[in-house]
């Protein structure tokens, strides 16, 4: 919403910065008189008036009360008997915190979360952020005070994505310090538990600064604790500043440490400015992994120099191939957003490319799932040398253990299969010893997917290494929105999850986008109100109902916040 104020005053007149700082004042500062901060501005009570002209400056003939501690907010006239102007946004910040979580946490908190119905009003330029963190990851963590600061210029109305200020002056006398503490910096922790304490407490009245600590157990956590603290951030249309809680305390860790969406630009390339995008909708969700399946049987986009031909032959155009460098740098993009970026790769239905080459490729025509039918050979050495140049690259730019030998599926009827290749067991022991070869390491994680939850038993039963299994519950694109609100597309997973025997092996739940009809031109209206919800449910537990009013207006406020990241979310559709 957009104030009067924004209309009346220009913003580059000196003057409009002392009205500014002189109003965060008023509004900051408790009033021990008994005079309103409407009487302040509109001069009723005798030596209190701004210095400013009401030919410069107005507010709008109403605000918000509060009329239930289920967070309904009513615009009403305002009256000699109004004590404040009360916003919008302050109005869903404050309504009912007592009872429920505010609208404006996605996901919800799983833990408590006690906040106040107050808040006080700064500017951009009273952010402090301070880290406390070993080295390599304090560095590294610096790039988050610029992120940070864009954030907060997405809340204003008026952002033009310029990477300029939108506000009225960039400090006020309100400072607020982020001392940030993190407990383990190594890129393997992954505990994702926080807490934040911000308080009157914590208040230094002689510096007029406010501190908040958040302790952090890891690097993972502590991008998650910083994205709580940004959605604590609203804007206030009234003084068109930014307004956070007077007091908060918050602890939180979720539900899933697997929370994941799998991307196919094997089938559909994905530029890298694309990919960044989707890893900034996955962030602001608190999503964690992203599983991305890079090369297939359509195409090889992957250039690296010792096999440059494949990318060559492997492609309708080289230049939709990815290099080593460009990988490098979205694993490193996905780290600074909190998320690990997974490889897969498509073993056996490595074709593209390889169909040019002799001996490479076995036909397989009694076990066709898409054409052609053919599998990889790999009673061909040449075909294992060449893997294990690609998985030496894979290393090299994701740089971690993880990798996802996918679609092991061998055909019973081809030669090849009833050699080495006989079982599940021998694809994984042929992969895990060539994971050793290239990385001179036996720990190695494998990642074990499946699609339904019958899967489960015989396929537990069949493959279990000495390495961590890690096994992940896959949605499909079957999800509609007709089921969208009460997850009916997930809960057949529900009781595989809350299963006894297999409960210590599940982390998580991924959206899957391997349909070759989602590019990278309609995925972001395809994926993102699919993805809100998964994300709320895997952090919190919660599964809320259809009918849930405040549900869909914590929804609307999630999709404004997509919205002004630059993400094209689709409609929230109505009842």
């Amino acid at each position: 919403m957009k104030a009067v104020i924004s209309k009346i005053r220009p913003k580059s007149n000196l003057n409009d910065e002392r009205f500014l700082h002189a109003l965060l004042e008023y509004r900051n500062t408790p009033r021990k008189d008994g005079i309103s901060s409407v009487q302040r501005l509109f001069g009723r009570q005798t030596g209190t008036q701004l210095p400013i002209s009401p030919m410069r400056f107005s507010y709008p003939p109403w605000t918000y009360q509060c009329l239930s501690p289920k967070g309904v907010c009513q615009r009403v006239r305002v009256d000699e008997h109004t004590k404040d102007f009360i916003g919008w946004n302050q109005c869903r910040m404050t309504c009912g915190v007592e009872e429920r979580v505010p609208f404006i946490f996605w996901p919800r908190p799983n833990g408590p979360t006690v906040l106040s119905n107050t808040t006080f009003n700064f500017l951009p330029g009273d952010v402090k952020l301070i880290i406390d963190a070993h080295e390599p990851a304090a560095t590294k963590m610096q790039d988050w005070r610029s992120w940070i600061k864009n954030e907060l210029y997405y809340k204003h109305p008026n952002y033009d994505w310029t990477h300029l200020s939108p506000f009225v002056g960039m400090k006020s006398e309100t400072a607020i310090s982020v001392q940030l503490k993190v407990m383990n910096t190594s890129s393997e922790a992954v505990d994702e538990s926080y807490e934040i304490v911000l308080g009157e407490n914590h208040r230094v009245r002689q510096d007029n600064a406010y501190y908040m600590e958040i302790r952090a157990q890891s690097i993972y956590a502590a991008k998650q604790a910083l994205e709580t603290f940004i959605q604590m951030i609203s804007f206030d249309e009234i003084t068109e500043t930014l307004q956070v809680y007077t007091s908060a305390k918050i602890k939180d860790e979720p539900k899933f440490a697997w929370r994941g969406l799998k991307l196919d630009s094997s089938t559909t390339f994905f530029h890298v400015q694309s990919i960044e995008n989707i890893l900034d909708g996955m962030s602001t969700m608190k999503m964690n992994f992203l599983h991305w399946k890079i090369l297939g049987s359509k195409s090889f986009p992957f250039r690296a120099q010792e096999i440059q031909e494949l990318a060559e032959l492997g492609t309708k155009n080289i230049r939709n191939a990815y290099s080593v460098e460009q990988v490098a740098h979205v694993v490193q993009y996905g780290l600074m957003k909190g998320i690990r970026v997974i490889p897969e790769l498509d073993v056996l239905d490595l074709q593209a490319g390889f169909e040019f080459q002799d001996n490479c490729l076995e036909t397989c025509p009694d076990s066709c799932l898409s054409l052609p039918c053919v599998q990889l050979n790999f009673t061909s050495q040449k075909n294992w040398d060449v893997l294990k140049i690609v998985v030496q690259q894979f290393s090299r730019a994701f740089d971690i253990s993880w990798f996802h030998f996918g679609k092991v599926k061998p055909s019973l009827n081809c030669p090849i299969s009833q050699g080495i290749l006989k079982t599940y067991e021998s694809v994984a022991s042929q992969t895990q010893n060539m994971m050793a070869m290239v990385n001179d390491d036996t720990s190695s994680n494998f990642l074990v997917q499946i699609s339904h939850p019958n899967a489960m038993g015989s396929l537990m039963k069949t493959y279990s290494p000495q390495n961590t299994v890690v096994v992940v519950a896959e949605t499909s694109s079957q999800v509609v929105w007709r089921d969208q609100f009460n997850l009916e597309g997930e809960a057949r997973f529900t009781d595989l999850l809350n299963t006894r025997d297999y409960k210590s092996k599940i982390v998580g739940i991924e959206i899957s986008l391997d349909s070759p009809a989602i590019d990278e031109y309609n995925i972001h209206s395809r994926l993102w109100l699919k993805a809100c919800v998964m994300a709320d449910y895997l952090w919190s537990g919660i599964i809320e109902p259809e009918d849930d009013l405040a549900f869909r207006e914590r929804l609307s406020v999630q999709r404004k916040r997509l919205t002004q990241r630059g993400l094209p979310v689709d409609t929230i559709p109505s009842d």
